[in-house]
């Protein structure tokens, strides 16, 4: 809805040119982004598998002693 009084203006080559330029700004800022995104993503997926491998390892270092009474 458009406020009282004002009217919007007919566009122009100008005016279009402006509003691509703003959308490609837009779609480059948002690329870059992702792409940290992705990179941090990346880095805390490895540093998941490098934790869940260390307890892995612990584990086997250092078994419980409730569980043998099991085994």
């Amino acid at each position: 809805m458009i406020p009282d009084g004002l009217t919007p203006s007919e566009p122009t080559l100008e005016s279009i040119e402006e509003i691509i330029a703003c959308a490609e700004r837009r779609v480059k800022r948002a690329g870059l982004r992702l792409e940290r995104a992705q990179e941090e993503l990346g880095g805390a997926a490895a540093a998941l598998v490098r934790a869940r491998e260390d307890k892995a390892a612990w584990l086997l270092a250092n078994p419980q002693d409730q569980l043998e009474m099991f085994e």
